[in-house]
Parts: structure tokens; sequence; C-alpha cells
């Protein structure tokens, strides 16, 4: 769910988010960050995880961006909600978000895309590199 489509009707979109997640189904909130109210939504809403928008993770090195990305997952972690890091393209990025604390990570630097048939026989054998960039950061 993004930031935008919960700002049509909060008290609507609260109701059916409770009542889906009686019956075990869980939310995010994608692009967090770049979107209106966000800290309100944090509050107002009953999700589980915060999808940090990729332009903060693109832009990692910057002090502010870093800064900013710390008090996201703080700030989740406090609330009992997960993250996910969009856009962890690089190996530096994904180093820096395991650094940081990010529980999950999305991007090409922890693999592309894969078919159906390729997923089911993933495995982290077929990716060395990934295991040993986060026991770097452990």
């Amino acid at each position: 769910m993004t930031e935008h489509s919960v700002l049509l009707d909060v008290s609507g979109i609260t109701e059916k988010i409770e009542s889906l997640c009686k019956i075990g189904v869980s939310f995010s909130l994608d692009d967090f960050g770049t979107g209106y109210s966000s800290l309100a939504h944090l509050q107002q809403l009953p999700i589980s995880k915060i999808k940090i928008d990729r332009s903060f993770v693109r832009n990692l090195r910057s002090k502010k961006s870093s800064t900013l990305i710390q008090s996201i997952i703080s700030s989740a972690r406090l609330l009992g909600m997960e993250t996910t890091a969009e856009g962890a393209e690089k190996k530096e990025h994904v180093i820096a978000m395991r650094v940081l604390g990010c529980d999950y990570l999305q991007g090409y630097g922890i693999s592309r895309p894969l078919s159906a048939k390729k997923f089911l026989s993933f495995s982290t054998q077929d990716l060395p590199d990934i295991v040993a960039w986060t026991e770097l950061a452990n």
C-alpha cells in the first residue's frame, strides 16, 4: 500500500485493513518518507512493515540520508514494525543497510527478478557474496 492511496480515505482504509488483519493479512507502507503525513500514518494505520523508499537508499552516502534511514529504522523498531529497503542495488547498499539494522532488502544487490522456476531452486549458495556481505554487517 502506498502512502498516496491512504490519503483518499484514511478512516475507510483503516477499517478495511483492520478487518483483514483479523484474518492474518499484514500490510506494509510502501515508499515511506516520500509521501504525505508519513508519521501520522504510522500512528493511525495497523501496518507491520515500512518500505524505505529507494531515493534514501540511493543517496545513503549523504549524511542526511543515512541519518533519516537510521531514524526510520529506529522508529519502526520502537513501534514493533519491520523495515524493508527498496533499491539495494549495489554491494555498498547491502552492507550499509544491514549495518543500519534494516530487516529486509529489495534490489539487484540481492538478486535480479527470477522466474517461478528459478525462484523455486534459488538458494543462498547461488549468491555466496551476499552471504559474506551480510556477515560483514553483523
